[in-house]
């Protein structure tokens, strides 16, 4: 029926040609579009178990902290132990804490608290 119309042929060509200039371009960008989500998301999945590690890890230096604080404050961990197993010059964990950031060292004098920048509430 499309034949038949003056200019039909004409249209038809136009038709094909603007697939073929825009359409397998797109289909292209959306096929290498998808392929690389996928791709991006399977490595996604690898890591995971290194974000596992490292959440336990971050975990346990948490807790090491907690026991520090509390024996800086005069409490005392529940084994007795160092909180950090007594081992606080091994090479595999850095030093918690202030000695970390290069602050005070254990003979020095404590920091004392600006009540200005304080932001805990007053009793």
């Amino acid at each position: 029926m499309l034949l038949q119309i003056p200019g039909g042929p004409e249209l038809i060509v136009i038709l094909l040609v603007v697939l073929l200039l825009f359409g397998i371009p797109v289909l292209l960008i959306v096929v290498v579009g998808a392929m690389y989500l996928r791709a991006d998301s399977d490595d996604a999945d690898d890591g995971s178990d290194d974000v596992d590690e490292r959440i336990a890890e971050l975990e346990r230096e948490v807790a090491d902290l907690r026991a520090e604080s509390a024996d800086s404050s005069g409490g005392e961990s529940p084994s007795g132990e160092s909180p950090s197993g007594g081992e606080h010059g091994s090479a595999s964990e850095p030093p918690a804490g202030d000695e970390a950031a290069g602050g005070p060292q254990s003979g020095s004098e404590p920091q004392v608290d600006d009540p200005a920048t304080d932001d805990r509430p007053t009793e």
